[in-house]
């Protein structure tokens, strides 16, 4: 008797992983971690591949944010 193998492959979820890229530019940090959040809600929602990529961007973002309002306001 075989058994029925079910594909359980998750897909990854895009708002997290350009969420993670889109915090280390220093421009688009804010971006980074609207879609960071996005992609933290989605991922719980539809249990998709990804949640670390987007709290390590959310993360990234917001030291990348504090570091430029740092550096614009103080230098």
């Amino acid at each position: 008797m075989k058994k029925k193998v079910e594909n359980k492959s998750k897909s990854w979820n895009i708002f997290a992983i350009l969420g993670f890229i889109f915090a280390f530019l220093s421009w688009f940090s804010v971006l980074g971690i609207a879609l960071s959040i996005v992609g933290i809600i989605e991922t719980k929602k539809n249990k998709q591949k990804g949640r670390g990529f987007a709290i390590a961007g959310l993360i990234i973002g917001i030291i990348v944010l504090i570091a430029r309002a740092y550096n614009y306001y103080i230098f």
